[in-house]
C-alpha cells in the first residue's frame, strides 16, 4: 500500500501490485480499502503506513525481478485479501 496523498483510495500498493503486475487487481482494491478505512484514521497505523512508503519501492523493485519471490508475496497477501474482503462486505 503506497501513496503519499494520505487517504488516498487511489493510491499505489508498491509490493502488492509488484506481486500482483498490475495496479488494478480486485486484491489491490481490498488492501486500499484496508489502508484507508483501518490503517490512515490510527496514529499507530498511519506511521506504519508512513514507514511502509518509505521502504516498500525498493522492495517492489526486487520482487519484479524474481518470479519466485512474486508467488510467494501473493501466497502471504491472499489470507489478508480474504480477511479484508470479509470486511468490506460487513461494512456495506
Amino acid at each position: 500500500v503506497g501513496n503519499s496523498n494520505s487517504g488516498s483510495s487511489s493510491g499505489s500498493c508498491f509490493i502488492a501490485t509488484a506481486a500482483y503486475g498490475s495496479p488494478r487487481r480486485t486484491e489491490l482494491n481490498h488492501l486500499r480499502a484496508f489502508r484507508d478505512s483501518r490503517l490512515f484514521p490510527s496514529g499507530p497505523g498511519h506511521g506504519f503506513v508512513q514507514t511502509y512508503y518509505a521502504n516498500s519501492p525498493l522492495a517492489a523493485r526486487q520482487l519484479k525481478q524474481s518470479p519466485l519471490l512474486r508467488a510467494l508475496t501473493r501466497s502471504f497477501l491472499r489470507p489478508a485479501n480474504a480477511v479484508f474482503q470479509g470486511q468490506s462486505k460487513t461494512e456495506n
